[in-house]
């Protein structure tokens, strides 16, 4: 990281570089390495001792492995036990913890620039009462406490996945709520105007008691097809809706009732 800031200290100083996002896991993302079966990933000799001292904190040794996923998630709710409950805090705040010593280092070594970190959607049985996906990527107690740690540390959030749905607005909530800037991109090609109305509802929400709406928006699916005369066009108008210079927005959205509810957090920023 030092060595990057001093190779663009002029960018960073003359704002042509404003703004960072620093890796902090898999593919640059805030998690453990993916495992959607649920499979943790706690088996170094670093971690294995952190969770065996964490044990005797909770003065129960037999605490000290890692369960066995083969029966963790299963419907004797081993996830929900006290053993399971210990384990997957643990498990969690060492992912927080790994956060932190990061950002306390990349936040000043990047000033002015800003500095936002990657989540990554985890909507593999996100339906399900295990939440197998999330907890094994390191999300046991929902996303505000990494909202907080961005907070506590001058950083902002940066999604993968903007497509509408309840877990999406989960992740919005806890940046807004935490106060931080929430920045993001779509998952998956676009080029038609009911899925730029998806991308706009969770980008600047109608009924939004705060009016509120996200930073910046990045568009992955800049190819040939994007490029063909119609598709060009209803990118046009989605760039301009974005930015608030066309007004009829109801051309735009596709009704959802999930994607109207409302939710709570900060002020609309001026920046998008």
């Amino acid at each position: 990281m030092r060595s990057f800031r001093d190779e663009f200290d002029e960018l960073f100083q003359d704002l042509s570089i404003f703004k960072v996002e620093v890796g902090l896991g898999a593919r640059g993302e805030f998690r453990y390495p993916p495992s959607f079966s649920g499979e943790f990933q706690c088996y170094d000799k670093y971690l294995r001792k952190s969770l065996e001292k964490a044990a005797e904190t909770a003065q129960d040794s037999s605490w000290g492995t890692p369960p066995d996923c083969s029966t963790f998630y299963c419907d004797d709710h081993d996830y929900d036990s006290p053993r399971g409950t210990f384990f997957l805090k643990w498990y969690s705040q060492y992912l927080i913890d790994h956060g932190v010593r990061v950002l306390k280092m990349a936040v000043p070594l990047f000033e002015p620039a800003e500095t936002y970190v990657k989540l990554s959607g985890m909507h593999s049985g996100y339906a399900t009462d295990n939440h197998a996906a999330e907890r094994a990527a390191g999300f046991y107690d929902g996303y505000d406490p990494i909202g907080t740690m961005l907070r506590w540390h001058d950083a902002h959030l940066n999604f993968t996945c903007v497509e509408p749905d309840e877990f999406v607005w989960k992740v919005e909530e806890a940046g807004w709520v935490s106060g931080i800037a929430v920045s993001g991109q779509n998952a998956f090609p676009c080029y038609d105007r009911q899925g730029y109305g998806k991308i706009l509802e969770v980008a600047k929400p109608r009924n939004d008691p705060f009016d509120r709406c996200i930073y910046s928006f990045t568009y992955r699916g800049l190819d040939q097809t994007l490029f063909e005369q119609h598709n060009l066009r209803e990118f046009e108008l989605f760039v301009k809706k974005m930015h608030g210079t066309i007004k009829k927005y109801e051309d735009f959205i596709v009704d959802d009732p999930v994607a109207l509810r409302t939710r709570a957090g900060l002020k609309k920023s001026e920046r998008v």
